[in-house]
């Protein structure tokens, strides 16, 4: 995967994750959007250490059992916290346990939890070295799909061609009622405008698909693969025109909706328990259920994950009203 350890942007410290872990002391957060491959480099940093104790940090994961001595790493370290009374508890205790530790330490976050924990209690003090992974190109998300990928479709153009204006259809509510007119908009293809920009003679349609698709993952190898599948599964031709996001980003969630995935973006996955001591006045059960519908999370065992096809609809809503970090 390109999330190398040769390609993450130092935020704090060294230049590369590299030259932070040659030091026998180092404190190394790596920072990423949700499914974005904070893994594969911790995978990287596990074989550069040799060895190391793992800890993957999960819902119902105890900061007290997890082995804190160096060299260690610890993945998904935001769910040592949650948004209620005693809640930043956990994450106390663990930062306590690194001070004290020796050997190296590298740990990882999501993007949005680290900007919250960062303003609010200045998380990026307790680590000498931070590093963000950051969005693939698009020739990127195509061999991170081409990896998962055993056959290709045929990539073509749409049967009218390719221009550069679309249209895209619309259906406001009318005023005062409760009927929808619908309304399609003129609007600039910024695919074929981009691609075309980029080379002097006409983008391919495989240009076109993966232009696309890299664009409404916003380069997040994890979102770009659910929408590869999502779009394309079964399927033995494709055209731009058929990569489309899974969960509609025009799709407007009621504010309750908004405010469990203002807890499940930061987190990814999290406790239905959990979710009712955060927000305790949300009739949850009518709540997931209308999320699960519209495909954003997936409910299982006690545990509301979000679905990576629905990240970008999901900060779409959340940053629309200014809910997330």
């Amino acid at each position: 995967m390109a999330s190398s350890i040769s390609s993450l942007d130092s935020k704090k410290g060294a230049d590369s994750l590299d030259d932070a872990l040659s030091d026998a002391e180092a404190s190394v957060a790596v920072v990423a959007p949700p499914f974005a491959g904070r893994e594969a480099v911790l995978d990287r940093a596990a074989d550069r250490l040799g060895a190391p104790t793992r800890v993957r940090f999960d819902t119902d994961t105890a900061v007290d059992e997890a082995d804190t001595d160096g060299p260690v790493i610890l993945d998904d370290c935001h769910h040592c916290y949650a948004h209620r009374i005693g809640g930043f508890d956990p994450l106390d205790r663990l930062l306590d346990r690194l001070a004290s530790s020796s050997g190296q330490t590298v740990t990882s976050w999501n993007r949005h939890s680290w900007n919250y924990l960062d303003a609010v209690r200045g998380l990026a003090d307790d680590f000498g070295h931070v590093f963000t992974v950051p969005a693939l190109s698009t020739d990127d998300v195509a061999d991170v799909v081409g990896a998962t990928t055993d056959d290709w479709p045929a990539f073509e153009l749409p049967p009218d061609g390719r221009s550069f204006v679309t249209s895209v259809e619309y259906a406001p509510s009318l005023p005062r009622s409760n009927r929808s007119v619908s309304v399609r908009v003129p609007t600039v293809d910024v695919d074929y405008v981009a691609a075309r920009l980029q080379r002097r003679t006409p983008p391919t349609p495989e240009d076109l698909v993966f232009q696309r698709l890299a664009r409404l993952a916003d380069g997040n190898p994890g979102v770009a693969t659910a929408i590869w599948t999502a779009c394309v599964d079964g399927r033995e031709t494709i055209t731009p025109d058929d990569i489309a996001l899974p969960v509609d980003e025009r799709l407007t969630v009621g504010d309750d909706a908004a405010r469990v995935l203002g807890v499940a973006v930061p987190k990814e996955r999290v406790a239905r328990a959990e979710l009712s001591a955060v927000v305790p006045d949300v009739p949850l059960d009518r709540t997931l259920r209308t999320l699960a519908d519209h495909g954003f999370v997936d409910i299982a065992e006690g545990v509301v994950r979000l679905r990576p096809g629905a990240l970008p609809s999901a900060i779409d809503s959340l940053e629309r009203r200014r809910w997330l970090w």
